[in-house]
């Protein structure tokens, strides 16, 4: 008899134990049975689990020209960088008053040590930097950081500020979701409150811009003063307060005159309301025949490194 007889004798052996054995269709079931456990537990993500160390390197050089910048910090300090073990590639950008450096390690090199190593060398270098620059922002970038999902809210009647507080609003309630890492509303008016003085009528009362600023600053604070016990009670006590709105700000007194109160409305003049933004986000369908565009906002969600993308996203 042949090898390959014996061969397909054997395989006809085996699988004729497994056509009329009782546990064959036990094994396939719980085969099934634990590969659907697998589906339903192994995490699902969008982007592979790399680590990719990256970081972004920000010196503050306040004064200093994009020209001054490049030449005093940033060509040096990607010098400094290099000398860094594990380092692939630096990228450099520098700017009026601000020198950014992009450092990327290796795949795969243990990202706490070469955060550790980077720290390291920056503070062992920041004696050779020209006078003026300060202490260097180290921000760390994981592939985690990218939006994992995003919400765009437009309206036909709302505009750019209403819709950008709603947005808020909800970014407040999303924010409380667990595996949440970061959340970021692009668009809209920002609310902000601006103080417009009138330097005619700070002269008029014998004011100036100086001491209208420390009045708007030493009135927007609050500070213990101790506790009171009576009764077997402790009562806290608190000197001050925050500006809750536009009102408080402009009632604030900021000096006298003639022995009258001065009030910041008397010499400034008070706006609560949107800003100039810094991001413009229209809204449009292909199916309009007008092509008419409506002011959005959108919110950008990130998870948390290792969670689950479709337990976050089933949960926001």
């Amino acid at each position: 008899m042949s090898d390959t007889q014996e061969k397909k004798n054997l395989a006809e052996k085996i699988a004729s134990a497994f056509i009329t054995s009782k546990i064959t269709p036990l094994l396939v079931i719980a085969t099934l049975f634990i590969g659907i456990v697998s589906i339903v537990m192994t995490p699902k993500e969008e982007e592979p689990q790399i680590v990719v160390p990256m970081v972004d390197v920000f010196v503050p050089y306040p004064g200093a020209s994009a020209g001054d910048v490049e030449k005093s910090v940033t060509e040096p300090l990607e010098q400094i960088i290099w000398e860094i073990p594990g380092v692939e590639y630096v990228y450099s950008t520098s700017m009026n008053d601000m020198g950014m450096v992009v450092v990327r390690f290796k795949v795969g090199e243990d990202e706490e040590k070469s955060m550790t190593k980077l720290n390291d060398k920056l503070a062992y270098n920041m004696q050779q930097m020209p006078h003026g620059v300060l202490e260097p922002i180290v921000q760390r970038q994981a592939i985690d950081d990218v939006p994992q999902m995003a919400y765009t809210f437009w309206s036909k009647d709302l505009d750019a500020y209403q819709l950008r507080r709603i947005a808020s609003e909800v970014e407040k309630r999303i924010k409380e979701i667990e595996n949440i890492s970061k959340t970021e509303v692009i668009g809209g008016y920002k609310r902000i409150l601006r103080i417009e003085p009138n330097i005619e009528k700070l002269r008029a009362y014998n004011l100036d811009l100086f001491r209208m600023f420390k009045a708007v600053e030493s009135s927007n604070l609050s500070l213990n003063t101790g506790d009171i016990t009576k009764n077997n009670k402790v009562y806290y006590v608190s000197a001050g307060g925050f500006y809750k709105d536009s009102e408080n700000v402009k009632s604030m007194v900021i000096g006298s005159h003639n022995g009258k109160a001065v009030y910041l409305k008397d010499v400034a003049y008070v706006y609560d309301g949107p800003e100039i933004p810094e991001h413009h986000l229209m809204m449009g369908f292909n199916k309009d025949k007008t092509m008419e565009r409506y002011q959005a906002v959108t919110l950008a969600i990130s998870k948390r490194k290792g969670s689950d993308s479709v337990v976050v996203s089933d949960a926001v």
